[in-house]
């Protein structure tokens, strides 16, 4: 896999942890949903201009873009981590999960 490959992978990971469609993304940075979607099908390398307002958008540093490994040490990361997990959850299982958290 490629380095545009890579990042696309990681900048759709990024935004369907934050529970966004390309389109909701691109009306809130002010870009077209088809220059995300290029991105991140690999097609197209991100552009200055995309990642400026990425950054801004989701408030990280350039270089958080380009972690194509998950960093478990990284809170970031396990917060994306533990969000797509959810998505993925039933309905009892998210109720145990709520159910354990609140218990914190």
């Amino acid at each position: 896999m490629n380095t545009k490959e890579l990042l696309g992978k990681r900048l759709k990971l990024i935004r369907e942890s934050h529970n966004l469609t390309q389109e909701m993304l691109a009306e809130n940075i002010g870009m077209s949903s088809l220059s995300i979607s290029k991105v991140e099908r690999g097609k197209n390398f991100i552009s200055p201009a995309l990642l400026d307002k990425l950054c801004m958008f989701y408030r990280v540093e350039p270089d958080y873009f380009f972690k194509f490994k998950l960093n478990v040490n990284d809170d970031s990361d396990k917060k994306h981590i533990i969000a797509r997990k959810l998505k993925s959850l039933s309905s009892v299982d998210l109720d145990y999960v709520y159910k354990f958290v609140e218990s914190l």
